[in-house]
Parts: structure tokens; sequence; C-alpha cells
């Protein structure tokens, strides 16, 4: 796997800063506190637009440090060149939880990204929501889902506007 895949480079004092105000932010959120400051502040250096529902969110569902390299993932790029293979193994490395949260989401994203498949989660996750009872594969390999990933991108449901016979 590359290595800008595996461990993107994120800038270390804006990292270092993001995460000491993410942990400010759960402790005064803990404590029944104003954190509206502290959230500017995070806002500001993650680039993402930030209120209070989304730190209760992120304190009710990951820990601080997640919670802050996904918000500065979300304006990294993500490679879009992926080759078969490396996708394979980023999938198989998901499927296998092989990494911290972030860096699944983060893979998620770079699999979409190659892809062109935003719904690739749901492959990954919920093959049975995503391909339908009939296709009967409670599970995807790596290899099944990238061709599933490829074959959903073209899927394009359209619903024809009513007919003028239509009572």
């Amino acid at each position: 796997m590359r290595d800008e895949v595996r461990e993107p480079e994120l800038d270390p004092d804006t990292l270092a800063a993001a995460l000491r105000l993410a942990d400010e932010i759960y402790c005064l959120h803990e404590a029944g506190s104003p954190y509206a400051d502290q959230l500017a502040r995070l806002a500001g250096l993650t680039g993402e637009a930030l209120s209070g529902v989304d730190a209760c969110a992120a304190f009710g569902s990951v820990d601080p440090d997640t919670w802050v390299c996904d918000l500065l993932l979300m304006r990294h790029p993500c490679p879009t060149d992926l080759s078969d293979a490396e996708l394979i193994e980023l999938l198989a490395a998901i499927c296998a939880c092989d990494g911290e949260e972030w860096q699944m989401s983060w893979w998620l994203r770079c699999v979409a990204a190659s892809t062109g498949c935003k719904e690739v989660s749901g492959l990954v996750f919920h093959p049975q929501e995503m391909l339908g009872p009939a296709d009967g594969r409670e599970e995807l390999t790596p290899e099944e889902i990238l061709v599933e990933a490829r074959r959903y991108r073209r899927r394009v449901l359209v619903t024809p506007p009513p007919s003028d016979d239509a009572a």
C-alpha cells in the first residue's frame, strides 16, 4: 500500500493543535460546559464548518483522535489512480479492520475516489442492502467488492415523468 494512502501526511503542528482542542472540547462537553470558542478554533484549523451538533455526534461515537484525523483528512486529496491490486489490498485491510478507525474511513474515501462508487462502504458492510436480497451474498470478498463498486457506480435510477395518459 502506498505510504500516502496508509499514513496520509498531515501537518504535525496542525494535528497537535487540533488534538489539544478536541480533547478540551470533549472534556468541556462531558462537564456540560460551553465550548463554542474551542469549536470555532477547531473549525478554523480543519477548514470544516462545525457546530455543537457535530461535537455531540463525535463525542457519542468516536474518540477525539479519530474525530480530528477525519476532519483534517476531509480536505486532503484522495488518490484517484489506485491500481486494482492496491484497491484489493485496501479493501482487504478494511474488511479485516486492519487499521485505526480514521484510517479505515480514509481508505474507504480512497477506494470511492478511485472507483467512482460513493457507496463503497455499503458494499463492504451491508452488501445485502446494497445488492438486494436476490443477490444472496451476505459478505463479499475484496475482489467482489471491487467488481460491484465498478458496476454500482454506473447504476442510475431514473423515474420517468408521468405520462399524459395517467389518470
